[in-house]
């Protein structure tokens, strides 16, 4: 495929795919439809993987096995300690929302039986954990490290936040999305991040089928808000000890290609710009 095909078909992918997503959103209230639509959506994503693959543009993309233990346990703990810290910046975040007159949308998601459940965590949480993994480390990151390290982790996360098109997830994607990438550059390997990514989903994807919903409702208070702040203080000193403490297995390549403005990478700009638009329209 030569580089006119990938400035033609990138862009028509990300409309189609963030088009659909706001359908489903909209009009997809049943269960199976929207796991339909969301599978669909993740196959579409994963062309786009496929093309940049096809032009050989990321023969390394470290998806090697996995060799340290530690490794897996600190992605592991990582995933439980993000969630557990993180909490209560999504909704405080929702709060600030509400201020500007956003009102907080729950999910319309019911799990009701097992069936649902296995059929939830394939699409919510193995589907994502692969596949935006590969895209926004594996292609987004390494791409955008020929601007230096710290370019590149904040850009791949501002691009992995805008891709969920979730304004009260923004900061918490955000976030993750910096860990995800400091995991990758850490170890060399995108497994560990894909691991980290998939007990996140997971876990919320398990939450809402025993609760029955993913919104976990509280008041605030003193109480809580001192809990909070602690809490965070803490949790973010314990997540970059533990990411400091990851084993390097493989060096991370440094995309150092110069040509940036090729037509192939002018049309991932604009994908970037639909993105941005796609979320402002849902806010």
């Amino acid at each position: 495929m030569n580089q006119k095909s990938v400035f033609i078909i990138l862009p028509i992918i990300v409309v189609m795919f963030f088009v659909s997503t706001i359908y489903v959103s909209v009009n997809a209230t049943g269960f199976w439809a929207q796991m339909g639509f969301t599978a669909a959506q993740y196959i579409l994503f994963f062309v786009v993987f496929l093309i940049y693959w096809h032009q050989k543009e990321y023969e390394d993309l470290s998806l090697g096995g996995m060799k340290s233990g530690r490794n897996i346990m600190i992605s592991v703990v990582l995933s439980l300690l993000c969630l557990a810290v993180f909490f209560f910046v999504v909704a405080g975040f929702d709060e600030f929302l509400k201020l500007l007159g956003r009102e907080s949308s729950e999910s319309s998601l019911i799990i009701s039986d097992f069936g649902m459940y296995i059929a939830a965590v394939v699409v919510l949480a193995l589907l994502p954990a692969i596949i935006e993994e590969l895209i926004f480390r594996g292609v987004v990151l390494k791409g955008l490290s020929r601007y230096g390290m710290v370019a590149a982790v904040l850009g791949s996360a501002i691009l992995f936040s805008l891709f969920h098109l979730s304004p009260t997830q923004t900061i918490f994607q955000f976030i993750l999305g910096i860990v995800f990438a400091v995991i990758v550059i850490r170890t060399g390997k995108i497994v560990y991040a894909m691991i980290l990514h998939f007990i996140n989903n997971f876990i919320i994807v398990t939450y809402t089928y025993i609760a029955g919903t993913s919104v976990i409702g509280f008041s605030w208070s003193a109480e809580i808000i001192l809990l909070a702040v602690g809490l965070l203080i803490v949790g973010v000193g314990l997540i970059i000890w533990l990411l400091r403490s990851l084993k390097r297995e493989k060096e991370f390549e440094v995309d150092k290609r110069e040509n940036f403005w090729s037509v192939e990478n002018f049309g991932f700009a604009i994908c970037v710009i639909l993105m941005g638009v796609f979320w402002i329209a849902v806010f």
